[in-house]
C-alpha cells in the first residue's frame, strides 16, 4: 500500500512538473516570436525603402528587440545547465512570468524506482542507479521497499568538468575520479547488494555500444569493456564521437563511475532497464 501511495504521489507530482515544462516551452516560444516579428517587420521597412528618414529608428528598434531575445536565450541556456535552481527559477519568473516546480533528486530517484518495480517483477532486492549529467540518484531497496535514497553530485558531466579529466581518462584521471566518487558514496544510505539496476541514457549508451543488445552483464564484463575502449586511444575517440556524438565527451567518465559503484557495493550482476536503448553500433 505504501509503495502504491508513493507511486501515485510521485506520478501526480511528475505530471505537474510536465505541465509546468510545457507552459515554460510555450511561453518561451511566444516571447521569442514577438521580437522576431518586430525585427522582421523593421528590416522589411528598411529593405523596401519605406520612410527612409526613419531608418535610424528602425535600426534602434531592431537592436532593442535583439537585446530582448538575447536575455531570453540566456535564460534558456541557464535553464539547460541548471546549477543554482532557485536563481534560474527567479530569472524564468521575471522573464516569462511563470512558476516552475522542480522535483528533488530524491523524488526523481523514487520515480525511477517506481518505474523499475512496475516493469520488473524480479526486482526484489538491489540498488537502482540513475546517472544524468549533473547527478547520480541511488535507491537501495529490499523486498521491493526502498530503504535508502540519495541524490549525489556525481553526474558524468559534472564530475568530468569538476575534476578536469580527459575524454579518455588517464590513470591519474581515474585515481581522481575514484577518490572523488568513493568520498561521496561513504555518506550514502546504501548497502551492498548482489544486483544493480542501471537507468538512464548513460547506462543505455554503455550497453548499446559495448554489449551487443544484452540487458545483463557481470562487473568483470564492464571492466573489460571499459579497458578495451580506454586502451583504444584515438580510435576510441573517433568511435565515440561518431556513434555517440551527444555523450562522447563524458561517456568514459560515466562508464568508469559505474564500474566504481559495482566494486564499492560488491555487485555480482548488472542489469540495464528503464526503456529501450538503441541498437548496437559498430
Amino acid at each position: 500500500i505504501h509503495f502504491r501511495q508513493s507511486t501515485l504521489y510521485l506520478f501526480n507530482k511528475s505530471q505537474r512538473v510536465k505541465d509546468n515544462q510545457r507552459a515554460f516551452i510555450s511561453a518561451a516560444a511566444h516571447e521569442l516570436k514577438t521580437p522576431l516579428a518586430v525585427i522582421q517587420n523593421q528590416c522589411e521597412c528598411v529593405l523596401d525603402g519605406i520612410a527612409p528618414e526613419k531608418n535610424e529608428e528602425y535600426v534602434e528598434s531592431v537592436y532593442e528587440e535583439a537585446l530582448r531575445m538575447s536575455e531570453i536565450v540566456k535564460t534558456l541556456l541557464l535553464f539547460n545547465r541548471i546549477s543554482n535552481a532557485q536563481e534560474i527559477l527567479k530569472k524564468i519568473k521575471k522573464c516569462l512570468g511563470i512558476d516552475i516546480e522542480i522535483i528533488s533528486g530524491e523524488e526523481e530517484a523514487m520515480c525511477s524506482t517506481s518505474a523499475l518495480m512496475l516493469d520488473n517483477s524480479d526486482a526484489v532486492n538491489g540498488i537502482m542507479a540513475d546517472m544524468g549529467g549533473g547527478s547520480l540518484e541511488l535507491v537501495d531497496f529490499a523486498k521491493r521497499v526502498p530503504v535508502g535514497i540519495c541524490s549525489l553530485p556525481l553526474g558524468a558531466l559534472r564530475v568530468k568538468e569538476l575534476l578536469g579529466v580527459s575524454m579518455i581518462p588517464t590513470s591519474s584521471d581515474e585515481e581522481k575520479i575514484k577518490t572523488h566518487v568513493i568520498s561521496a558514496l561513504e555518506s550514502a544510505p546504501v548497502k551492498s547488494r548482489d544486483t544493480i539496476y542501471l537507468i538512464g541514457g548513460t547506462a543505455r549508451s554503455v550497453f548499446s555500444l559495448c554489449f551487443d543488445g544484452k540487458t545483463e552483464i557481470s562487473p568483470s564484463d564492464g571492466v573489460k569493456a571499459y579497458n578495451l575502449l580506454s586502451n583504444g586511444g584515438e580510435e576510441s575517440i573517433k568511435r565515440l564521437s561518431s556513434k555517440l556524438p551527444k555523450r562522447a565527451d563524458n561517456f568514459m567518465t560515466g562508464f568508469y563511475i559505474f564500474n566504481i559503484l559495482c566494486e564499492y557495493y560488491n555487485i555480482k550482476k548488472i542489469l540495464v532497464t528503464g526503456g529501450q536503448y538503441p541498437r548496437r553500433v559498430e
